[in-house]
């Protein structure tokens, strides 16, 4: 009968064999070892990397020699001496890794058009703002009671009131005053040179935003790269947060070495040629690539239960 394993309980480490929860951690380092090389070596086969670093595609039969073996799989069971099943999770898992920074690279691409099309409008209508200000700047300066200067913006009216011979910013929703001046110097000085610098700043910021938008989108056949642990902790090196340089390697490589996932197959017994499961007295055992008497280590999980459909 088949079992949902979707999730399980939760297994304390402390309730394992000391000797058995060694050959697990030694497994999950090493997993994420061989899983970090792969990746690298991921990221020289793509094909600009290549170009700039002058790899050769060993995919490729004229380009196989003795110094590089026929494939990655190859040369990773030999480094760290794994077997086939290990070293294929691990290289499975490095693809996926890659992939998903691939997908997201293409997202994030596609958000920055959108934003620079959104920047790009933003900087045409303050613009506009800035030179509708301006000139009213201008017209300010040969101002005469005897005109009634309205000027549009975005959102209010200027305008001189004659009877109350004071000059009030409008609201066009309401169309009632919410800011009234007495004379055209207070109107000028109090209102229509700071929003003036206040368009420029603006004006600045975006021109800055916008660049720093296309220089991103400018990347777009740079290859992408995988950061294990998090771009986020890898600054927090140099930043002050840790004590020492000690205390965020600790940290550092507990994060980007945490999990262990093996990869199933069709053809084995239970799905998977690593891990078995009793049914009936619901324990888990793995057997570890670490050796002793000249067999692997056999790690049993006691008590795991899948709650999902299992009774």
């Amino acid at each position: 009968m088949a079992v949902r394993t979707l999730f399980s309980r939760h297994i304390s480490k402390g309730s394992l064999d000391p000797e058995e929860l060694n050959a697990l951690l030694c497994d999950i380092a090493l997993f994420n070892q061989i899983k970090h090389t792969a990746t690298a070596m991921q990221e020289i086969q793509n094909t600009s990397a290549r170009e700039a670093t002058g790899v050769p595609d060993r995919r490729k039969k004229e380009n196989r020699t003795k110094e590089h073996p026929v494939s990655a799989h190859v040369q990773l069971k030999q480094k760290y001496h794994a077997d086939d099943h290990f070293v294929n999770s691990a290289i499975t898992e490095a693809k996926g890794a890659l992939q998903s920074a691939k997908e997201l690279k293409k997202q994030n691409i596609s958000e920055w058009q959108e934003q620079l099309e959104d920047n790009k409008n933003k900087i045409r209508s303050t613009k506009q703002q800035l030179t509708r200000m301006q000139n009213l700047r201008k017209k300010l300066k040969s101002w005469s009671k005897k005109k009634d200067p309205a000027y549009e913006l975005s959102g209010v009216k200027e305008r001189y009131d004659k009877e109350t011979e004071c000059f009030e910013v409008m609201n066009l929703r309401t169309y009632k005053a919410m800011q009234s001046y007495e004379n055209a110097y207070l109107f000028e000085v109090q209102y229509v040179i700071p929003s003036i610098h206040e368009l420029k700043n603006r004006l600045v910021h975006l021109e800055q935003r916008k660049d720093l938008l296309k220089n991103r989108i400018a990347r777009e056949n740079e290859p992408v790269s995988v950061c294990y642990g998090g771009k986020k902790l890898f600054r927090q090196q140099n930043n002050g947060k840790y004590l020492d340089h000690a205390t965020w390697k600790r940290a550092w490589q507990k994060k980007r070495s945490h999990a262990l996932m093996i990869t199933g197959r069709k053809d084995a017994s239970q799905g998977n040629f690593r891990f078995s499961y009793n049914t009936e007295t619901r324990e888990l055992i793995y057997r570890s690539q670490q050796m002793k008497n000249g067999k692997p280590v056999l790690v049993h999980l006691k008590n795991v239960e899948f709650p999902y459909k299992q009774e």
